[in-house]
C-alpha cells in the first residue's frame, strides 16, 4: 500500500457511518522495570466505591461489566477511577462523558521531543487540560504508564501488539477495541461508556452528534449526492486521500476518490481533479502557491462552484481522530466553509 508524506501529524481517515482505513505510524515503546512494576503493584488499588460513583453521574448499578476486546474479554468490578487514554480520540469519548484521565499520549501530535500544542486539537481544547498531556508518541513506555497507578488504560491495537498489552494488564485493565483505530466511532462510544458506567451519557452523545449533522445536511441542501475529492498539498504533490468525513454531510467520494491508499497527482495532472467539491489541507506553503498559481485550477468544476476550499493543518489531525467533540467541530467547520457556495446556492 502506497503510503502518505509523514509530516508532523499521522493522518488517518475519518467516517461517521462507513469505516474507512486509518493507519497509526507509531508503536508503544516497550522498556519496562521490574520496580516500577512492583512499585505499581503496591500502588494499583485505585480509589472507588459509591460515593465517588454518584458523585460524577456513573451508574454504581452498571458493574460489574464486561466488555469484549481486540485481545480477549476484559471485565471491570467496579468504576474506574485512573485511567490513561493512549490516544485523542479516547480523550474525547471520555471528556465528552463526563469523565477525565489522570494523563493521555498526544498520538502524533506533536513531533519528537516538541512541547504539547493543544491548538493542534481545537475541538479538544476547552475538554481537558493540557497538564494532562504527559505522554507522547516517543515516550509513552510501561514504566511511565506504571507511574501513574492506573486502574483502566485505553489503547489501540495499531499502538501496543499483544505482548505490550500482556505487560500493561499485569498491573491495570486494559481496553483494545475489537476493531481497527477509527472504524466505528459509535462503538467505542458506547464501550467506554459501559467501562466508565455511563452508558445512557454515550446514548445521548452519539444522538446529538447525528442530530448535528442532520441539520448540517439540511444546510448543504444543495450539495446533497455531488461529488468530492480530499487530499493535501506537500511536497511539490497532490495526495489524495481516503478520508470520508464528507459522506457524513450527503456528499460521495468521485471516481478517482482512493478507498484504502494515499495516491499522488503531480502538477501536470490537477486536471483530474473534477469533483464537485474539492478540499486540499494545505500544509505545504510552496506546493499550495504552485497548485494555486495553475492557470487550469481556475477551470476546475470545484473553482467554478466556489467549493474549491483549502483547509487549515487542523484539519489533517482531525479527519482521523473521530469521537464526539471532534466529529462536532468538523461539521461546523465544513457548514461554515461550505454553505454560502453557489453550489449550494442554487441547489436549495
Amino acid at each position: 500500500m502506497t503510503t502518505p508524506p509523514e509530516p508532523e501529524k499521522k493522518a488517518r481517515g475519518h467516517s461517521m457511518t462507513m469505516p474507512p482505513t486509518r493507519r497509526r505510524t507509531r508503536a508503544l515503546v516497550a522498556t519496562i522495570l521490574g520496580a516500577a512494576l512492583a512499585l505499581t503493584g503496591c500502588a494499583s488499588n485505585a480509589p472507588g466505591g459509591d460515593a465517588d460513583d454518584s458523585s460524577n453521574g456513573a451508574s454504581t448499578s452498571a458493574f460489574p461489566v464486561t466488555v469484549e476486546t481486540a485481545y480477549g474479554d476484559i471485565t471491570l468490578d467496579e468504576k474506574p477511577e485512573r485511567i490513561i487514554a493512549l490516544s485523542v480520540d479516547f480523550v474525547d469519548d471520555l471528556t465528552s462523558l463526563g469523565e477525565t484521565p489522570v494523563a493521555f499520549s498526544s498520538d502524533g501530535f506533536t513531533a519528537r521531543g516538541a512541547d504539547p500544542d493543544i491548538s493542534l486539537i481545537p475541538w479538544m481544547a476547552d475538554k481537558v487540560s493540557i497538564d494532562l498531556w504527559d505522554l507522547d508518541a516517543s515516550s509513552d513506555n510501561l514504566e511511565a504508564i506504571a507511574a501513574y497507578a492506573p486502574d483502566l488504560v485505553i489503547a489501540w491495537g495499531n499502538s501496543i501488539d499483544e505482548s505490550i498489552y500482556e505487560r500493561l494488564s499485569e498491573f491495570a485493565t486494559v481496553y483494545v477495541p475489537d476493531r481497527a483505530a477509527g472504524t466505528d466511532w459509535k462503538a467505542t462510544t458506547t464501550e467506554i461508556g459501559l467501562l466508565t458506567g455511563k452508558s445512557e451519557e454515550a446514548k445521548e452523545q452519539i444522538a446529538a452528534v447525528e442530530q448535528t449533522y442532520a441539520a448540517a445536511q439540511e444546510q448543504l441542501q444543495g450539495l446533497q449526492g455531488k461529488t468530492y475529492n480530499v487530499g493535501t498539498l506537500i511536497g511539490g504533490e497532490v495526495v489524495l486521500s481516503p478520508w470520508t468525513f464528507l459522506t457524513d454531510l450527503g456528499l460521495v467520494p468521485a471516481d478517482n476518490h482512493p478507498t484504502d491508499e494515499y495516491p499522488r497527482l503531480s502538477m501536470e495532472n490537477v486536471d483530474q481533479l473534477q469533483a464537485d467539491v474539492l478540499m486540499l489541507v494545505a500544509f505545504d506553503e510552496e506546493t499550495t502557491n504552485t497548485f494555486k498559481s495553475d492557470p487550469r485550477v481556475v477551470s476546475l468544476p470545484a473553482s467554478k462552484n466556489g467549493t474549491l476550499i483549502y483547509l487549515p493543518i487542523d484539519f489533517y489531525g482531525a479527519a482521523g481522530y473521530a469521537g464526539p467533540a471532534n466529529m462536532t467541530w468538523i461539521a461546523d467547520q465544513l457548514v461554515s466553509f461550505l454553505e454560502d457556495s453557489p453550489l449550494n446556492q442554487r441547489g436549495q
